[in-house]
C-alpha cells in the first residue's frame, strides 16, 4: 500500500476518538470548511497523489487496513464507519470551493453518508 503518513496518522485520531466517544473532538477534526490548515493541505495533496477521483476502492482498502490494524476489539465493525471516511477524504480531494453547485453536490453527498453510515457506527449520544 501507498505511503500515507499523514492520512494513516489522521485515520488513527478520529478512531480513537470514536472509541472514546468524544464527539466534541471529533467535530474539530472532521471539518469541511476550508480554509484548510497546513495538516489538512498536506493531507489532501496525499490523496490527490495515492488516491486521485475513481481510486475509492483504493482509499477504502487503505482505510480498512488503517481500522483493523488499530481495532483490537473484534466484536467493532468498523465497515460503515470506513465507507463514511472513504466519503469524507472524497470531499476534501474533490472540493473546489470556486464551484459552488459542486461543492453543493459533494457536500449533499457527505451528509448522506453521515445519516447512512456515520450513525450506524457512532453512539447517539456521541454529540451531547
Amino acid at each position: 500500500m501507498a505511503a500515507t503518513p499523514i492520512l494513516e496518522r489522521f485515520v488513527a485520531e478520529v478512531a480513537n476518538n470514536v472509541r472514546a466517544k468524544n464527539g466534541l473532538q471529533l467535530k474539530n477534526i472532521l471539518v469541511i470548511e476550508p480554509p484548510y490548515g497546513q495538516l489538512y493541505a498536506e493531507m489532501i495533496d496525499e490523496l490527490q497523489r495515492q488516491f486521485p477521483k475513481g481510486r475509492e476502492d483504493a482509499l477504502e482498502a487503505k482505510c480498512s487496513h488503517e481500522l483493523a490494524a488499530l481495532n483490537n476489539d473484534e466484536d467493532t465493525q468498523w465497515t460503515a464507519f470506513t465507507k463514511f471516511l472513504v466519503q469524507y477524504f472524497g470531499f476534501l480531494r474533490d472540493v473546489n470551493i470556486q464551484n459552488l453547485l459542486e461543492t453543493y453536490n459533494l457536500l449533499s453527498e457527505l451528509v448522506q453518508y453521515v445519516d447512512v453510515y456515520a450513525s450506524a457506527v457512532l453512539p447517539s449520544d456521541i454529540f451531547h
